[in-house]
């Protein structure tokens, strides 16, 4: 199912529970996470057809990474098997919440001349890693592009990971409630 236009109350609380990591993981830096992101595509792909582009999350969990990817000019985004709340499209990006998972799969069909880029960055909400996603430019089906290095943090509060990122869920977790709840009309508290 597409989606476009307008991004949906559910994305809004998605992206700002991954604000709501990245501000309380901002003192903690130790946690495993992200190494990096790579794409698999076919490097000619047929024009006028369908393909699938996977995205590989390379890291230790917990994992909350954000991922824009951005399709080539002509090309269209069909289908994902991601979440439906953990996605949005707008015009040629895609836009992934990724929680916990390490793959993400996605339709597109090539533009008629069906040779051109895809683009992608990626932030790791947690560790405070970022990068570019490799290009598909010369890849062959099934290879697996090297990932964008990504910066190491220093960790400055050792030992308190785990009850950073239980304080981050259940922050986010609240603001999730709240808006909901203010959405529906129901009872804030």
């Amino acid at each position: 199912m597409e989606k476009r236009g307008k991004m949906s109350w559910k994305i809004v609380t998605l992206l700002l529970f991954l604000a709501t990591a990245a501000f309380l993981a901002g003192t903690v830096t130790a946690i495993p996470g992200t190494d990096g992101v790579t794409r698999s595509a076919p490097a000619d792909p047929i024009p006028g057809a369908e393909f699938e582009v996977k995205l590989t999350i390379n890291g230790e969990r917990p994992l909350v990474v954000g991922i824009v990817e951005t399709i080539p000019e002509g090309f269209e985004f069909v289908s994902t098997s991601h979440h439906p709340d953990q996605y949005d499209v707008s015009g040629q990006k895609i836009i992934f919440a990724v929680i916990n998972e390490t793959e993400i799969l996605y339709r597109v069909k090539a533009s008629s001349s069906g040779v051109d880029s895809f683009t992608g960055t990626w932030i790791d909400m947690l560790s405070q890693k970022e990068g570019s996603i490799a290009g598909t430019g010369g890849l062959e089906e099934g290879s697996t592009p090297t990932p964008t290095p990504a910066t190491t943090p220093t960790p400055e509060v050792p030992c308190f990971e785990a009850f950073f990122t239980t304080l981050t869920l259940v922050i986010a977790g609240r603001f999730v409630v709240l808006l909901r709840n203010n959405e529906e009309g129901g009872r804030v508290g």
